[in-house]
């Protein structure tokens, strides 16, 4: 937080690559119409994110639903702590519309502050990688999520 209370988040930075390459992975891992999800991890520096893979955990799904087991986010966390890399953000697929519910707010992978939480509507299917056509979520600290505004993603979000 800053002096005024508000919750600082980093810039993450994201090869334009990566995002293509989450959107095609969403879709075939929707592709059964089931939800799916997807990790981008990185490194933070203070108020500088640079995502530098995507990880696809073990998960279970049905169609409004996706679950990754306690042994998986133990593994996850150990792993990328071996590599001085966090969770920045969570994508994830609905079957309808893009909205961050209570299951995902409770749910989500990534719960420090400033971390982010992308759902993608209809299962991907016809998402191209563009950020202003999914909800946009962080992680404002005490499980509590906020949607940003499309003019708000860029300066969250930057990809090159």
């Amino acid at each position: 937080m800053d002096s005024s209370g508000r919750t600082v988040v980093p810039v993450m930075r994201i090869d334009r690559s990566l995002v293509r390459e989450s959107a095609l992975m969403l879709r075939e891992l929707s592709g059964n119409g089931t939800e799916a999800v997807l990790l981008w991890a990185g490194e933070q520096k203070e108020a500088h994110a640079r995502v530098r893979r995507i990880i696809v955990p073990e998960f279970t799904s049905t169609w409004r639903h996706f679950e990754v087991s306690l042994e998986e986010r133990i593994a996850l966390a150990s792993a990328l702590a071996a590599k001085g890399e966090i969770v920045l953000a969570q994508l994830h697929t609905h079957p309808g519309p893009a909205f961050h519910s209570r299951a995902d707010d409770r749910l989500a992978l990534p719960r420090h502050t400033g971390a982010v939480s992308i759902v993608v509507p209809d299962f991907a299917v016809d998402w191209d990688g563009d950020l202003g056509d999914v909800s946009v979520n962080v992680h404002r600290g005490a499980g509590v999520w906020r949607e940003l505004a499309s003019s708000e993603v860029s300066s969250v979000i930057e990809v090159a």
